[in-house]
């Protein structure tokens, strides 16, 4: 079946490179391909982001404060839509007083090369990240722009690869130039979190803004939390409110939640706590659907 499939992409995609990802692939026991391509996401972890190359500033003693006091001030619910809250406590309230973690997603295959792609993502699924590196960057040099995005992300994670990101700016800007959204959620997240670039909320929400633009969910997702946060660019719940929900209508979960809670809260949309237990619903019900089987909210 997997080598099936790898043939499949050889004579289609590489055939300058007879049986290089077939041979990759072969190096873990791989007895199912999948029957669609498996979107991967990965975490960053706080001890992740505290051992980045460029470090995000510790919070002053007001933001620690403002965090305190929200928390301090969450009970019940009124009736009325709550006061919006400025753009520092809207982080923090968000998210029990954390930052928010982005989830870096492996991009999904291109037309032709479905098969290939997917085993390459099976191989990082296991948690075989060398050959996984390996499968992505035959499939890049061989043209593949959503290769050459995943491999960025490799780089910025430092999975199979030596953690560089320099080199994941590289090659997420081939990607990008090639017409990848994927290519340009990489070179947004590198701004937005300041890895190997200086860092630029306001070039990262571009970033996304054409990501977005282009389709893709998380494009959306994280353009509308930078507005919902208001950082860099301004807080515009209301303009927050319609990209989680095409993010959430496209599949994303944490728009889902985050459209939720706008619904429940009356941040940008009429409180309608009917809307937002309808979101919170296909949340749960997506996070407990294996990821190749789920369909668009809409």
């Amino acid at each position: 079946m997997l080598l099936a499939a790898m043939a499949v992409f050889c004579l289609t995609a590489c055939s300058g490179l007879p049986g290089k990802l077939g041979e990759i692939a072969k190096q873990e026991d791989l007895t199912e391909k999948p029957q669609t391509y498996q979107r991967v996401t990965v975490t960053l972890t706080e001890e992740e982001l505290r051992s980045a190359e460029s470090e995000d500033p510790e919070p002053t003693p007001a933001e620690s404060e403002t965090a305190e006091a929200v928390a301090e001030t969450a009970s019940a619910e009124p009736e009325a839509a709550e006061a919006a809250p400025e753009p520092e406590e809207a982080e923090a309230d968000a998210d029990g007083g954390k930052p928010e973690v982005m989830e870096t997603p492996v991009p999904s295959a291109a037309p032709g090369q479905d098969d290939a792609l997917a085993a390459v993502a099976a191989l990082y699924s296991k948690g075989a990240y060398a050959q996984a590196a390996e499968g992505y960057r035959v499939a890049a040099e061989a043209g593949s722009a959503d290769a050459m995005a995943a491999l960025g992300f490799l780089y910025m994670r430092g999975e199979g690869v030596n953690l560089s990101y320099a080199e994941a700016k590289d090659w997420f800007q081939k990607a990008a130039d090639l017409g990848s959204s994927d290519g340009l959620v990489g070179l947004g997240f590198l701004s937005y979190r300041g890895y190997g670039v200086g860092k630029d909320i306001r070039t990262a929400a571009d970033y996304f803004l054409r990501a977005a633009e282009a389709g893709n969910p998380d494009g959306m997702y994280y353009y509308a939390l930078i507005l919902y946060d208001g950082l860099g660019i301004g807080q515009d719940y209301r303009l927050a409110a319609e990209w989680f929900e095409k993010a959430a209508e496209a599949g994303n979960v944490d728009a889902m939640r985050k459209l939720a809670r706008m619904y429940e809260r009356g941040w940008g949309v009429d409180r309608d706590p009917e809307e937002a237990k309808k979101w919170n619903n296909r949340a749960s019900r997506a996070e407990n659907t294996p990821a190749e089987q789920r369909e668009p909210a809409g």
